[in-house]
């Protein structure tokens, strides 16, 4: 496996692709269930001051949820010159479990 040095041109591609999922999918998560936590508090007679706060506190939930999610989503997608993969600090170990190709058994 050929490894790719980490430069900030790959680093910011990486952040790059996480950034914008995390931001805009927050934004459309966190509209929606603000606006539906709204309606809904309004239609039982709560003030909309009274959960602004409870409202806040679930969406920042949601939103930590939907960082981890993006995160995992962009640690498996292709870039143009490298992936990004988790390699085994004991490689030693990976190697020895890998069972023998044919052309090594002859």
């Amino acid at each position: 496996m050929e490894t790719v040095e980490l430069t900030w041109g790959n680093v910011l591609k990486i952040w790059w692709a996480w950034t914008w999922r995390t931001v805009l999918g927050g934004m459309a998560i966190g509209f929606f269930v603000g606006l539906l936590a709204g309606i809904i508090a309004i239609a039982l007679g709560y003030d909309a001051a009274d959960v602004t706060a409870p409202i806040a506190v679930v969406n920042f939930l949601i939103g930590m949820g939907w960082s981890v999610y993006c995160f995992r989503w962009v640690l498996s997608l292709p870039y143009a010159n490298f992936r990004v993969a988790l390699i085994s600090k004991n490689i030693r170990r990976a190697i020895d479990e890998t069972p023998p190709s044919e052309a090594e058994l002859v």
